[in-house]
């Protein structure tokens, strides 16, 4: 099977699509992947930065909350 990368919308980095996180915004609300739809993919080192600049930016870029990617990380992880 071919590997398939992707890019993560914090540091632009391209990585393994296996190792990025993937949510899309449905009503403004960042939601896990449905499989139907557009989406966004954010590496787990962009997820945990502390780096202001790399919060400010998705936050200003796709008008969402950055707490609600970590939320939703936290969510999805614990089943």
């Amino acid at each position: 099977m071919d590997k398939v990368v992707r890019m993560c919308i914090g540091c632009r980095g391209r990585c393994l699509q296996s190792t990025l996180m993937r949510f899309q915004i449905k009503n403004f609300k960042v939601v896990k992947f449905s499989k139907i739809g557009r989406s966004l993919y954010i590496c787990d080192t962009c997820l945990n930065t502390q780096q202001i600049k790399t919060k400010k930016m998705i936050q200003n870029r796709y008008k969402i909350d950055f707490k609600e990617l970590i939320d939703l990380k936290e969510r999805t992880a614990n089943g």
